[in-house]
């Protein structure tokens, strides 16, 4: 789906990896697939993502830290704070 300049896979639908396929390339896959997609398109890619996958974005290349938010899972019917790094990246940039 397109919107706003911005490509959103499955309408801006988590792209996530189950843990028992973790460590397998498979987010890698998913991610470089989609990277394909938005520079075919032009179109921008934002992540947020938690710690555990800041490397794979800095693997796969292009990606600009924005900033680290801090989301109160409560407020969204969980329990805690977890923490998320924001990353951009331009289209036609080339990826590994």
């Amino acid at each position: 789906m397109k919107t706003n300049g911005t490509l959103r896979l499955s309408g801006g639908s988590i792209i996530a990896t189950l843990p028992d396929y973790q460590g397998q390339g498979h987010g890698r896959g998913l991610v470089e697939t989609g990277l394909k997609m938005a520079d075919t398109e032009g179109k921008t890619w934002y992540a947020g993502c938690w710690p555990a996958s800041v490397p794979l974005y800095k693997q796969v290349g292009g990606f600009d830290y924005i900033t680290e938010e801090s989301i109160d899972m409560s407020r969204h019917g969980g329990e805690g704070v977890v923490s998320m790094r924001l990353f951009v990246r331009k289209p036609n940039v080339t990826t590994i």
